[in-house]
């Protein structure tokens, strides 16, 4: 893994207690690379898991961003990593669970819960040739990139420059993106603005759920990384600056992003609804019937024109007249 011997490159791991984290840790360890260490969250207050919603414009602070979707909440999907799509070899099911605490402790990799402030992080990443971050909620300082030989590299599950911010899944699916994707890229003084290493897109399933999505993006993230390290550790990878002009931003969710209005299509309205309703958001209809709290999108018609705006189904099942279209949602 290292251009130096035979040693492999000795890597420093930031992320939380989430499977954003959970799948490029499996993916370095997987691939022989030296995990010294993982960092997650410490101090006071610490951060909270799962996603935290905010009010107003949702944007994050300068120096902490929110934290990636739960433990629990990913869902039905393959596995990322493992042999052959077969049990991960750090422990059954870990991966899938996103507990990346876990695979470090079966792995032998300590655990370190500590804040910014913390002077053990120094030393850590003095001793290592690379900081990784995957889903850790706090900007690294200048100090600490500035010890690794090869600095640090973000895991983000987008195409950077789109969806730049703590929530790009959340994003993808509010914009009705079918092309997401994941991106390894430089840390630098920033938010996810640093020269990209590696990217790779992928089609957005319809009616994909929001953690499954994220936790697979960074699964394929971690795959990039694996690749991208020897040679950039080697000065054979050339890290492409990203195109300020192209950004988009991936605040908080407020709560107006929550709201699905009934003056656009069905088909987004239901890939939406699906997609953050595991998220536990303030999700809710908005139309000439006013503002009605939902839980679920279950089901959806692309054409179909209802002769009510809403309408109560068996089982207390709402379907709600789009343009064009109909959705039915579980009551909120």
């Amino acid at each position: 893994m290292s251009d130096r011997g035979t040693s492999p490159l000795r890597l420093l791991v930031f992320g939380m207690a989430c499977a954003a984290s959970a799948a490029p840790l499996a993916a370095l360890l997987d691939a022989g690379f030296e995990v010294v260490a993982l960092v997650l969250p410490g101090g006071e207050p610490s951060p909270p898991c799962p996603l935290s919603r905010a009010s107003g414009e949702g944007g994050n602070t300068p120096d902490r961003v929110l934290p990636c979707f739960a433990l629990g909440d990913s869902g039905p999907s393959p596995r990322a990593g493992g042999p052959e799509g077969g049990v991960h070899p750090l422990g059954p099911d870990a991966v899938d669970r996103g507990d990346p605490e876990h695979l470090a402790a079966v792995a032998g990799v300590p655990v370190l819960h500590a804040a910014m402030d913390d002077r053990r992080l120094l030393a850590l990443a003095s001793a290592v040739d690379a900081v990784v971050v995957a889903c850790f909620p706090w900007k690294l300082p200048p100090a600490l990139l500035a010890r690794p030989r090869l600095g640090g590299l973000n895991v983000h599950p987008s195409l950077l420059p789109l969806g730049r911010g703590p929530e790009p899944v959340f994003w993808t699916l509010r914009r009705g993106e079918r092309r997401t994707g994941a991106t390894v890229h430089r840390l630098d003084a920033g938010w996810d603005t640093g020269p990209v290493v590696a990217q790779r897109a992928v089609d957005v399933p319809v009616g994909v759920r929001g953690p499954a999505l994220e936790r697979d993006l960074m699964a394929l993230g971690g795959e990039l990384l694996v690749a991208a390290l020897p040679p950039l550790a080697s000065g054979r990878l050339v890290p492409v600056p990203q195109d300020d002009a192209g950004a988009t931003r991936a605040p908080v969710p407020a709560a107006a992003h929550w709201l699905v209005p009934t003056n656009l299509p069905s088909g987004w309205a239901y890939a939406f609804a699906r997609g953050v309703a595991p998220l536990g958001g303030p999700l809710a209809v908005r139309g000439p019937f006013g503002v009605v709290p939902v839980r679920d999108a279950v089901a959806h018609d692309l054409m179909e024109r209802p002769a009510d705006p809403i309408e109560t189904k068996l089982g207390g099942i709402l379907r709600v007249r789009f343009s064009p279209g109909w959705v039915e949602f579980a009551p909120g």
